[in-house]
C-alpha cells in the first residue's frame, strides 16, 4: 500500500470508531470538465493538441474514471439521505471505465484526426523522486495503470436508484480543449463556426 494509502486507512480507521457520522464516496480518476488539474487534462490530454494522447501504463488495461460533476451531484443526494445510512457509509462511485485505446479511438472518430499514443516517461520520473514529490507519489500508484479495475456499482445504485449518470461520450471527451471539442462552437474571423465545418469532425 502507498505511503498515502496508509494515512488514508489510519483516516477512515478514526472516522469509523468516532461517535460522526462518515459518509466516503470513493472514485476513479478525476475528469473536471474545468480543466483544473485533473488526470485527464493534466496527464491523458496535456499534447492533445499535437495530436497526441500519454498513457502512464498500459494503453489497454481498463481504469476506472470518475466524472467531477456526477460526483458532486452523488454527494449532495447522499448527504440529503444522511439520515436514511449507516453511522459510517463506504460507498463506491462506479463512475465509467475505460482504456486509453478506447479513448484514442473515439478521438479519432469525433474529431477526424488520428492520433498516436506516447508512455510517460516513467525512468525521468524515477530520477526526479529524491528531489520532487508529486514524481514519488505517481510512482508509488503506477500500478494502477497496468492492473484492470473498475467500480462495483451495485450498493451506489441501491443508495441512489434514481441517479442519472452522464452519457460516456461526454464524459470520455470532457478533456479536450473547448477550441477542438467536437461539440462545440469556434470563431473564425469573428463568425461562429461548428467544429465539423472545419474539419475536426
Amino acid at each position: 500500500m502507498s505511503r498515502k494509502g496508509l494515512i488514508r486507512k489510519e483516516m477512515e480507521a478514526a472516522y469509523r470508531a468516532a461517535d460522526i457520522q462518515t459518509i466516503i464516496l470513493r472514485a476513479g480518476s478525476f475528469i473536471d470538465p474545468a480543466h483544473q488539474g485533473d488526470a485527464m487534462a493534466a496527464l491523458h490530454m496535456r499534447d492533445i493538441r499535437r495530436g497526441k494522447l500519454t498513457a502512464a501504463g498500459d494503453p489497454d488495461c481498463l481504469h476506472a474514471f470518475c466524472y467531477l460533476p456526477d460526483w458532486a451531484k452523488a454527494a449532495v443526494m447522499l448527504a440529503e439521505r444522511r439520515d436514511r445510512l449507516a453511522q459510517f457509509e463506504d460507498v463506491p462511485f462506479p463512475g465509467h471505465a475505460f482504456t486509453i485505446r478506447a479513448l484514442q479511438g473515439l478521438l479519432d472518430a469525433e474529431t477526424g484526426r488520428r492520433h498516436r499514443i506516447a508512455r510517460l516517461p516513467w525512468p525521468m520520473l524515477r530520477l526526479a523522486a529524491p528531489v520532487w514529490e508529486l514524481a514519488r507519489e505517481l510512482l508509488e500508484m503506477r500500478y494502477l495503470w497496468n492492473t484492470d479495475h473498475r467500480l462495483a456499482g451495485e450498493k451506489f445504485a441501491h443508495l441512489l436508484p434514481g441517479f442519472t449518470a452522464t452519457d460516456r461520450r461526454t464524459v470520455m471527451l470532457a478533456g479536450l480543449p473547448a477550441d477542438i471539442h467536437p461539440d462545440n462552437t469556434v470563431r473564425s474571423g469573428g463568425a461562429p463556426v461548428r467544429t465539423e465545418q472545419i474539419g475536426l469532425r
